[in-house]
């Protein structure tokens, strides 16, 4: 779309109409642009937007435009955008790191009621980021966010009802907040309430739906539901050693090094329905050591002495590797 067609001559929101055309059909330099124009017409909305391509999407990327964007939607009084500009402070993203300065501008929008504002002080409360870690600060701040319907604050808040974080242990609660994440799709919350229904937290023990509920989220793509799934598919009766070694693979192939371990394991054993593999089980030990798994070196070494007694040098070499990545059983050695 050039930009001296009529939609961005005649008028502000034909002109953001067309822009969002352009950008539903793929055309997002060209959308990048009429939202540029429109920003330097001192359209908020605009500026927004424009920050919100130039900070994530790939064809405009650039994140000292997508700072200033937002900070130009922020000084236009558009609370989310001065969220957006907090989190680019606390990242450093596009912008000089001030992480106190990124602190304050959230809190700011959290006061104005920006759910993510709230969301991200919440995260930089926890973690002491740009300030002293406040742990009832962090509660509060995702209880505002949930309230205001951000479903990943809601899950948060959960995690930290069910630990007692920032306040009073409150498991039942916790666990409704789980099965509204999961309601809504969030793998995590899925896992989360798995993880409760299977110790019975907050309610009765369900282990029939706290499998169902880690195959959820495993399908979405969380790691941990995967591992858990994988567990209960192992100590079923009688096992399922095919389903486990599927789901402790998918888990392992996302990076949670335990599933890796736990796969290697269930591999050098194998069972009535899955032949052992020592092949593949050495594989993932030294995918998983390769990746920074010291407790997969320790095992790697372990099974050297078993089955090479004669390779001293390099079982010490795994040894030394597996201390230097903080597995104090190899330290020992």
């Amino acid at each position: 779309m050039p930009l001296s067609e009529p939609a961005c001559v005649r008028s502000d929101d034909e002109c953001m109409a067309a822009a969002q055309e352009l950008r539903d059909a793929g055309r997002i330099t060209a959308a990048a642009a009429a939202y540029e124009l429109l920003c330097q017409r001192d359209v908020a909305s605009a500026c927004y937007q424009l920050g919100l391509l130039r900070d994530h999407d790939t064809e405009v990327t650039d994140h000292v435009q997508a700072h200033a964007a937002f900070d130009r939607a922020c000084q236009l009084q558009m609370v989310q955008s001065c969220a957006a500009v907090g989190v680019m402070l606390l990242d450093g993203r596009g912008v000089a790191k001030d992480p106190a300065r990124g602190r304050r501008v959230l809190e700011a929008a959290c006061v104005e009621g920006d759910s993510m504002g709230c969301y991200h002080l919440g995260w930089a409360l926890f973690e002491g980021e740009g300030g002293r870690r406040d742990l009832r600060g962090a509660r509060a701040a995702f209880e505002k966010a949930c309230k205001a319907s951000h479903p990943g604050a809601c899950v948060d808040l959960g995690a930290m009802l069910a630990k007692g974080q920032g306040g009073r242990v409150d498991l039942v609660r916790a666990r409704a907040l789980y099965r509204e994440g999961c309601a809504q799709g969030q793998p995590i919350a899925c896992a989360n309430l798995g993880f409760a229904l299977r110790n019975g937290d907050g309610g009765k023990r369900d282990l029939v739906e706290a499998l169902s509920r880690f195959l959820e989220a495993c399908d979405g793509g969380d790691a941990p539901g995967c591992r858990a799934a994988a567990v209960m598919h192992q100590e079923a009766t009688p096992p399922e050693l095919p389903a486990a070694a599927a789901r402790f693979g998918e888990a392992c192939d996302a990076g949670l090094h335990d599933a890796c371990l736990d796969l290697a394991a269930l591999l050098r054993r194998g069972g009535p329905t899955l032949p052992s593999d020592p092949a593949r089980a050495r594989s993932l030990l030294e995918r998983a050591c390769r990746q920074g798994s010291g407790a997969a070196c320790f095992q790697q070494a372990v099974d050297l002495r078993a089955n090479h007694p004669e390779e001293k040098e390099r079982f010490r070499a795994l040894m030394r590797q597996a201390c230097a990545l903080a597995h104090n059983p190899a330290c020992k050695e």
